[in-house]
């Protein structure tokens, strides 16, 4: 994925943070129309969010699976490499 993409996902995925902090925040709670706004923009950012943590997780495990295959031990490798297929199937 190119740098500027997952920046961009970044981004997101801390701006969904900030809203969800905001609208546990009493201030905002008792503005209707800026908690209205906040809970639309929170519902559109949750899928994004959603895909792009769990995309980071499967980059995660595979690097993960990758140091393991380095460590030279037989039964690690192996798992290891089911771990990489895996990973490679979700990315």
């Amino acid at each position: 994925m190119k740098e500027s993409i997952l920046v961009k996902l970044e981004t997101l995925s801390e701006r969904f943070e900030e809203i969800s902090a905001l609208l546990s925040d009493p201030g905002v709670i008792g503005n209707q129309n800026q908690f209205r706004k906040l809970s639309q923009e929170y519902a559109e950012l949750e899928p994004v969010v959603t895909a792009f943590k769990e995309y980071d997780q499967v980059r995660s495990d595979k690097a993960e699976a990758e140091a393991m295959m380095a460590e030279g031990d037989p039964d690690m490798v192996e798992l290891a490499l089911e771990e990489l297929k895996s990973c490679e199937e979700q990315l």
